[in-house]
């Protein structure tokens, strides 16, 4: 038996072995921010324990093991309850909490393209917004299968979670020298200005570079024309484009910074342009390429 076969198996049957007061409870695969997956036991009065199945699957010697494997996985439940060892995600299931928490991730899309395929997403010229939930201790991602045990469309998940992007963590923009002040001093920035935008937290914000009215408020400080600089994906970099500007050289510096970054941190090798003037976006990766929107409905989401 396979690991799938086995996740599959195990949340299909718990209820099945489970005590009958908490045959209410749901039973989820989750995925955490850092792609940490896990069993998730949610009983509405109660945290939920996040359970790595793995090492109960690496036990499994055969499928008739199964009701031992799935009473043992109930004990550490009550066991981790008990103790406190848990993550309260019980809120996601409450349709107004779901509704206000909800926000996107800008990730880059060929290196999780693989991983792409359980979880809905938008895809923005190289880059694909994700949909994850604020949690009290942290964020999850909606996969295909939480997404269906939440009862909500792939449409409507990305169109509330890109609706809430902006306002759900306030974003921020400010000269790079006010960022890294504590790093380098009030030591003069010489031209061209660079601007980071980023949140309050400076976490996961990358993808307010598709904020247009974002974008369109700093038009008197950068011009009508804007570099973004994919620095990771919990900020980007803006910086006045002109004409004589050579974007494979930001290209190559990106590339650099990228090879000191963690794998999950890095958004894009690429660089991008956006025109206020037109409410366009463009992908540098070697030639200069305009956006694609397939249909009208993808215009309107964001």
């Amino acid at each position: 038996m396979d690991y799938e076969k086995f996740k599959e198996i195990i949340v299909q049957k718990l209820s099945e072995y489970i005590p009958d007061k908490y045959k209410q409870c749901k039973f989820q695969m989750v995925t955490t921010y850092d792609r940490k997956e896990g069993l998730c036991i949610t009983n509405v009065n109660a945290p939920a324990p996040f359970l790595d199945l793995r090492p109960y699957y690496e036990r499994l010697n055969n499928e008739g093991e199964i009701p031992a494997i799935i009473q043992e996985i109930i004990n550490d439940y009550f066991y981790y309850v008990v103790n406190g060892y848990s993550h309260d995600v019980s809120c996601i299931w409450d349709p107004e909490y779901l509704k206000e928490h909800l926000y996107v991730k800008a990730v880059n899309y060929g290196k999780n393209a693989e991983w792409l395929k359980d979880v809905p997403h938008k895809r923005r010229m190289d880059l694909a917004l994700i949909p994850k939930i604020s949690v009290p201790e942290g964020a999850i991602v909606v996969t295909n299968s939480l997404k269906n045990s939440l009862g909500i469309s792939s449409k409507n998940l990305l169109e509330q979670s890109i609706k809430n992007n902006s306002f759900y963590k306030p974003y921020t923009i400010e000269p790079i020298q006010t960022v890294l002040k504590e790093f380098i001093g009030e030591k003069k920035v010489d031209e061209p200005q660079i601007y980071v935008l980023s949140n309050n937290e400076m976490y996961e914000a990358s993808s307010l570079m598709f904020e247009t009215d974002i974008l369109d408020s700093v038009v008197n400080l950068l011009g009508e024309k804007m570099v973004i600089i994919p620095s990771s994906v919990n900020e980007v970099l803006l910086v006045s484009y002109d004409d004589n500007m050579d974007l494979s050289k930001i290209k190559e510096m990106v590339m650099c910074v990228n090879g000191s970054l963690k794998e999950k941190d890095i958004l894009s090798d690429n660089v991008y342009l956006y025109d206020s003037k037109d409410k366009k976006y463009y992908l540098y990766d070697g030639d200069l390429k305009p956006e694609k929107i397939q249909g009208k409905e993808q215009t309107k989401l964001i």
